[in-house]
């Protein structure tokens, strides 16, 4: 019985000596992207199920979207409940991700209202969050008004003060409090900078959707992303532009995100002979085999056309690619952009956020190395330092 005890004891040692040794190669990898951010947004479309997410690519993932109605945060739709609860269920997985939850619409009439319901509105939302096991609220209105400045940055400093204090009160870890904000510096305006500053805990700036198609407005093809601006368009209409419009305000660089696609936007050519950038379009792209959707691609459907005779070309002024084959031309990201923006922002702001992990390639058909997620596994690499210190390419899709 002496010798079965020490057999015991043994066993039960080198298994916890094998559970301290998991615990420490999890939080190497934690540690090791210097506090940089990735953050994935996740919408439910049927291209990817919550389940067939990598619990360990990103550090925040956030569920878009659920609601302002009546003075009370919820979800869109029903069904959104069992999404919430496995989207959760990550966190069994990898205990450092944060899973969070994004609203985008009734912001007007919620903080229009008076006192007493934002009020209540602060406590319902805290203990629907809680309910649900999100760790925190992304706020994603586009946009406020002008007259509405002063009622948002109350309705944030409010916000923020019953996190805290529902924190102290349950002896629990604060929600966190984000958003997205916008490509374009006239409605950054209906922003308090300041306010913004002391009450979130980090914002992504979307550094997309600088051109698509739009009637009798924007009517030549553009680039949706790029890193710099093209020939003839200024500064502000670029990545690098924007970006450093929001630091010169004096918004905190480490809780600013560079915002990237994984999707791109499609142009109708007026003619298949004119197929460089700024030529004439006269409608959006026809739909692809995936969304079917016109003027968008996601990056399975990208691939797609490349693989069936599209012509790529790189853009060494705006460092990013486009395509073009008869009348379709489509601006759009992939892996080697995405880590080339990751590389030039590293220093400069607190990570990346991607709109959508949804678009990107998730099985991982149409990279030469069958990666799955290859836009945002290649920013990962950049984020964690592991593309700065070996020279090995970027996941290419199949041509």
């Amino acid at each position: 019985m002496k010798n079965l005890s020490v057999y015991i004891l043994i066993a039960v040692s080198a298994l916890l000596l094998s559970f301290l040794g998991a615990m420490a190669n999890v939080e190497t990898k934690i540690s090791a992207n210097n506090n940089k951010k990735l953050v994935c947004y996740y919408f439910a479309s049927g291209l990817l199920q919550v389940t067939e997410i990598d619990p360990f690519l990103c550090t925040h993932l956030i569920f878009a979207f659920a609601m302002f109605k009546h003075g009370k945060l919820t979800e869109v739709s029903p069904s959104d409940i069992k999404l919430f609860g496995q989207m959760a269920n990550l966190k069994l997985k990898n205990p450092a991700l944060k899973v969070m939850l994004s609203v985008q619409n009734g912001f007007s009439e919620l903080v229009n209202s008076d006192d007493a319901t934002i009020k209540k509105f602060y406590n319902q939302a805290i203990h629907y969050l809680r309910e649900y096991r999100f760790d925190g609220i992304d706020l994603d209105w586009e946009f406020p008004r002008a007259n509405e400045k002063e009622k948002y940055s109350r309705f944030l400093k409010g916000f923020r003060d019953a996190i805290i204090n529902h924190s102290q009160n349950s002896l629990r870890p604060q929600l966190l409090l984000t958003a997205a904000l916008p490509n374009n510096v006239r409605k950054l305006q209906n922003y308090d900078i300041d306010t913004l500053n002391s009450t979130l805990d980090f914002a992504t700036v979307m550094a997309y959707d600088f051109h698509m198609f739009i009637k009798n407005a924007d009517i030549t093809t553009g680039f949706n992303s790029p890193l710099f601006p093209p020939a003839n368009e200024k500064k502000i209409y670029s990545t690098v532009g924007l970006m450093d419009y929001y630091l010169n305000t004096g918004f905190s660089s480490s809780k600013l995100l560079v915002g990237l696609p994984t999707y791109g936007r499609t142009w109708k050519l007026k003619t298949a002979e004119n197929h460089g950038v700024h030529a004439p379009a006269v409608n959006k792209g026809d739909p692809g085999p995936v969304i079917h959707r016109r003027g968008v691609f996601t990056y399975p459907e990208v691939c797609s056309a490349l693989k069936n005779g599209s012509h790529y070309v790189w853009d060494s002024e705006a460092e990013v690619p486009y395509l073009y084959n008869d009348l379709l031309w489509c601006s759009f990201e992939d892996p080697e952009s995405a880590a080339n923006k990751a590389k030039y922002f590293l220093q400069k702001c607190g990570g990346v956020g991607v709109w959508t992990i949804t678009f990107d390639d998730a099985e991982g058909k149409y990279s030469n190395d069958s990666q799955k997620f290859p836009i945002i596994t290649a920013v990962k690499k950049v984020l964690m330092g592991a593309d700065n210190k070996d020279s090995s390419p970027v996941s290419q899709p199949v041509l």
